[in-house]
């Protein structure tokens, strides 16, 4: 039996390993830490946990608004915190059973290349070990971005690792960096009473994201308090009697802030750089393993998947990398097919898209058709109430085909229903087709019909 050797447990290590395994390989992984990855046990899935207490924590505040008397809310940090650990522990011990079912050994360590196929693992304890291995999946993942003025300790300036394991909420928090991961963390915080200041080196927040989405919750966090620093970036920061003093260079010239905690969400970077990949003569360009549309490396034999070949560093993206390049690995002919990749935000309310932005429609093909519908005109907006109100659904495709080229949604469950796009983006469906499908009412995906009708000139309810 032939023998597959991945590196990472995380996103795409693991859905390469049990790809392998169900083809047929003797699969080995080889994972520092825990299984999962950052996305279960760092990222996604302890984040959105989060999410949803600060979700519940709203609905609370609001719940005179329902009809239902407020006896108001208090936030149990440890109660929220061990929520998030069974959840995490759950979901890992899903996946151990998933690993030991499909045959696949685990080994606890590091590794690193010794040579073209030779893999060096050394344990906890210091103990090394030596694989010879034809085969080779590199999926190890990303790490924090580091910043220079901002040097992350975890106790007062912590990355979004850190603060997933902060012992109580601080008063004040500044985060640095206006992405996904610091908007999230932002959303989360300040729906919790924390006050919140974002720092953004760009003139606007999320970028990637449609210009108008990102707007839009801009404004729809700084009416719930949070203060945002565009344009702005850190010069130094000190500590101050307990506090972190930080000084910003602003559009106003320099200020300083004075905050609790400070968190540092200015990206990820592949997590390469003690894999020894000069040793195999595996190909490093601009930070990230080189990769043709089969996954594999510049070295025969050799693949790499998920946030170690770039953007997009999403767990969903890592889980189709990994089923390719296992099945690249097991002699199929396979490439990556351009998939559509949802982008999602968990703010509230949420953001969501995919395929083109309006503004790169334009860019690329002139003539677009843009449809957007408001959800302040869906009644089950309205029901929801999540700020989700304020939101809308857009569509835009191709003027003269009429092929869908990308969806942005903002409201109540739109990273749930990105879906409908993926599946629109994915197929080539038109914006006539879309127009034509029949949606349950009353639901908020009736609102992407409500965007097709307006972009074929046929609106409905309003």
């Amino acid at each position: 039996m032939s023998t597959i050797a991945v590196i990472g447990g995380g996103p795409a290590g693991y859905v390469a390993a049990l790809t392998a395994a169900r083809k047929g390989l003797k699969t080995i992984v080889i994972e520092e830490g825990e299984l999962g990855g950052t996305c279960l046990n760092r990222g996604c899935i302890p984040t959105k946990a989060l999410v949803k207490s600060a979700s519940v924590y709203s609905l609370l505040k609001s719940a005179h608004k329902f009809g239902v008397a407020n006896a108001g809310g208090e936030v149990k940090w440890e109660q929220v915190q061990e929520r998030k650990r069974k959840i995490v522990e759950g979901l890992r011990r899903g996946l151990q059973s998933l690993m030991k079912e499909a045959g696949i050994r685990v080994v606890q360590g590091k590794a690193a290349f010794q040579a073209e196929h030779k893999l060096e693992v050394i344990s906890k304890s210091g103990d090394v070990s030596l694989l010879d291995i034809d085969r080779i999946i590199i999926a190890s993942g990303s790490t924090v971005k580091p910043l220079k003025e901002c040097a992350i300790d975890e106790k007062n300036i912590l990355s979004s690792t850190g603060i997933l394991a902060i012992p109580q909420l601080p008063q004040s928090l500044l985060v640095i960096g206006g992405g996904v991961i610091g908007l999230e963390f932002a959303s989360i915080f300040n729906t919790l009473g924390v006050e919140v200041i974002v720092v953004e080196a760009l003139p606007h927040i999320l970028p990637g994201i449609d210009e108008e989405a990102g707007s839009l919750i801009a404004a729809l966090l700084g009416k719930r308090g949070v203060k945002f620093k565009l344009s702005a970036k850190v010069l130094r920061v000190d500590h101050l009697s307990g506090k972190m003093s930080v000084q910003l260079q602003t559009s106003k010239g320099i200020e300083e802030v004075v905050v609790d905690k400070i968190l540092v969400a200015v990206g990820r970077i592949p997590n390469i750089s003690e894999l020894r990949l000069e040793k195999a003569g595996v190909t490093v360009e601009k930070g990230q393993i080189k990769v043709d549309k089969s996954l594999k490396t510049s070295v025969e034999g050799i693949y790499a998947a998920g946030d170690v070949i770039g953007n997009p560093m999403l767990a969903h993206a890592a889980f189709i990398e990994g089923a390719t390049a296992a099945m690249a690995a097991s002699g199929e002919a396979v490439e990556m097919q351009g998939q559509a990749i949802p982008a999602c935000v968990y703010t509230i309310p949420e953001v969501a898209q995919v395929g083109l932005t309006e503004k790169e429609a334009r860019e690329l093909y002139g003539n677009v058709k843009v449809g957007k519908y408001p959800l302040r005109a869906n009644g089950k907006a309205l029901i929801e109430d999540e700020g989700g109100e304020e939101g809308f659904i857009k569509i835009i495709s191709d003027g003269k085909y009429g092929e869908v080229l990308g969806v942005v949604m903002v409201g109540p469950h739109a990273t749930e229903l990105i879906g409908l796009g993926v599946l629109a983006i994915n197929n080539e469906l038109t914006i006539e087709q879309l127009a034509d499908t029949v949606q349950a009412h009353p639901t908020i995906c009736e609102a992407a019909r409500e965007a097709a009708l307006i972009a074929v000139g046929r609106p409905l309810h309003i």
